[in-house]
Parts: structure tokens; sequence; C-alpha cells
């Protein structure tokens, strides 16, 4: 995986329409520039989904103030959203993807190399858009956030 893609999602908003990127941008800017900064702690490498695994995560603790945030976002764009955001998780968990997959069986005998992660100081937010081309996908940053 190219380090341009690692990145932490606090909320993915998903497919949505063109006119409704103006309003998006401005109700994370009301929300985001009166976010504390607040840093979450690395847990483990997993497997994920649990079930039926096609990614590897570098997984960090789960953390109530980035659950709250992301509830926040999820509220403050839930009337720019097409219906219910199919991706959002009153629980989530922070994670990098570090890689993907297609399905394996067997994979209850992996065993991972335990691994550090760094600590995460979370100051920013960044809108990205995702651009696939030639079977990948790429990110490509469209506006900071920066938190008080």
């Amino acid at each position: 995986m190219r380090d341009i893609n690692l990145h932490l999602t606090v909320y993915f908003i998903g497919n949505i329409p063109g006119t409704a990127f103006n309003g998006i941008c401005d109700a994370l800017n009301t929300l985001l520039t009166r976010q504390n900064a607040f840093t979450i702690r690395f847990n483990d490498i997993a497997l994920a989904p649990e079930k039926r695994p096609r990614m590897v995560w570098g997984r960090y603790h789960r953390d109530e103030r980035f659950a709250e945030l992301s509830k926040a976002i999820h509220s403050a764009l839930s009337t720019y959203l097409p219906g219910e955001n199919p991706f959002h998780y009153e629980d989530p968990v922070p994670h990098i993807t570090l890689g993907r997959f297609r399905g394996i069986k067997g994979h209850s005998a992996i065993r991972l190399l335990r691994a550090t992660l760094p600590e995460i100081r979370i100051d920013s937010c960044e809108l990205w858009e995702t651009i696939r081309q030639n079977g990948q996908s790429n990110y490509q940053s469209i506006r900071t956030f920066r938190f008080t």
C-alpha cells in the first residue's frame, strides 16, 4: 500500500451529490473548529472484519472522544446524507487499514506478528475524495479542518 493512502477514518460519508459539497464543508467547519485535540493509543494488528477478514488493521483502543467526534460528524451531516448511512457505527474502532486481500479460508490459523504503532494525536480532520483508477482506490485531500 502506498503511504499516501494510509489514513485513520473518523467518519465515512459515502457517495453524496455534488450539490451537497458546500453544505458539508460548512457543517464540518462549524463543528471541527470547536473540537479539542486528543490522542489515541495503539492496541494491536488484527484481521478485519473478524468473521470474513479482507483487511489487516493497525487497530487502536476504542476511545470515547473518537466515538463522540464520529457521532457529532454524523449528526452535523445528517441533512446532507441520502437516508441512513450504513457506514456509521455507534462505537467505532479507530484503525488504519494496512492491507487488503480477497477472502481466504483458514484465516483463524493466521497468527500476526506483534507490532507497535505510535500513538496518534488527532488535531485535525481532512475531507477526502476517493478516486478509482485501474482497479485501485486513491485518496485526494479536498479540505483540512484544524481543531482548536
